[in-house]
């Protein structure tokens, strides 16, 4: 499954206005990109729930229906963890009590152990637990996305920026001034190229 060109280059075009801030002041941490569903596994359910997860109010009915018929019949991992993906930003987007950002997490964490070699489920999760005050749990899981080869320039970027915030929280901020720099380095390298029309980095 790969990251679609425009989606890439929308999660860099996020990337590089938060990190063209002042590196002192970072903002929120950058969301991950959604995890599409496989386009050959593509049905109009998998259709419903990924769309759900992109509006600021989206409805978990259509993933919470896809999660029970793909684990009933068996579905492509890849097609389970999109909709486990996607269901966690929906109730992200609506949770408050911490039994409802624990829901979120678990949503996080299935997808991670479906598609390990994805970086989005990952980031979403370090994300939840850089906001609820979890800074070091977070930049573990930051370094681990780094750390991978295959990374897309785009997830690189982001989260470079998000595990500046997690170093500032830290209280370690030469760090997190280093990983602004680089972000925003990565941001202005790789968003020309995209718009120019150049193939999108693969997602592997």
């Amino acid at each position: 499954m790969k990251c679609t060109g425009t989606l890439v280059l929308i999660a860099l075009a996020i990337a590089h206005v938060a990190v063209a801030q002042t590196p002192d002041t970072p903002s929120a941490p950058i969301p991950a990109a959604v995890l599409e569903p496989p386009a050959d596994s593509v049905q109009t359910l998998s259709n419903a729930c990924y769309r759900q997860s992109l509006g600021p109010a989206g409805d978990p009915a259509s993933c919470d229906v896809l999660i029970q018929q793909a684990e009933q019949q068996g579905l492509a991992p890849d097609l389970l963890a999109a909709a486990y993906t996607s269901r966690g930003l929906i109730l992200s987007r609506q949770a408050s009590e911490p039994e409802e950002l624990q829901a979120v997490y678990s949503d996080y964490e299935m997808a991670a152990q479906l598609a390990p070699e994805r970086p989005e489920p990952l980031l979403n999760q370090a994300n939840l637990l850089l906001q609820a005050g979890e800074a070091a749990e977070a930049l573990a899981l930051y370094d681990n996305i780094l750390s991978r080869a295959g990374t897309a320039t785009a997830y690189h970027a982001v989260t470079l920026h998000n595990r500046a915030l997690a170093y500032r929280a830290l209280g370690e901020l030469d760090q997190a001034h280093a990983d602004l720099v680089a972000a925003r380095a990565l941001a202005d390298q790789a968003i020309p190229a995209i718009q120019a029309g150049a193939p999108a980095p693969p997602v592997r």
